[in-house]
């Protein structure tokens, strides 16, 4: 998982493709349109994260949260 310093402050962005917001890594997936998708062709395969122009997921839906004592994922369970 990273922390926001990991995280470059831009990210290049074309017409058919996006750049993976980790720093060093210069990884480019098909640029994903309309919805976000979990889809394989959208994954970061050095770092496993689905990567969209406006965000990133990690494969484990527990990964994306940005607390996880047992409060939040009980209530992620019940959700």
């Amino acid at each position: 998982m990273f922390g926001l310093s990991d995280l470059k402050q831009q990210i290049e962005i074309t017409e058919t493709t996006v750049e993976s917001p980790v720093k060093g890594c210069s990884i480019k997936v098909p640029r994903q349109r309309t919805v976000f998708t979990r889809n394989g062709k959208f994954k970061c395969p050095r770092h496993n994260i689905y990567i969209s122009p406006s965000t990133f997921e990690y494969q484990r839906e527990e990964d994306n949260l940005l607390w996880k004592d047992k409060h939040d994922l009980a209530l992620l369970s019940e959700i």
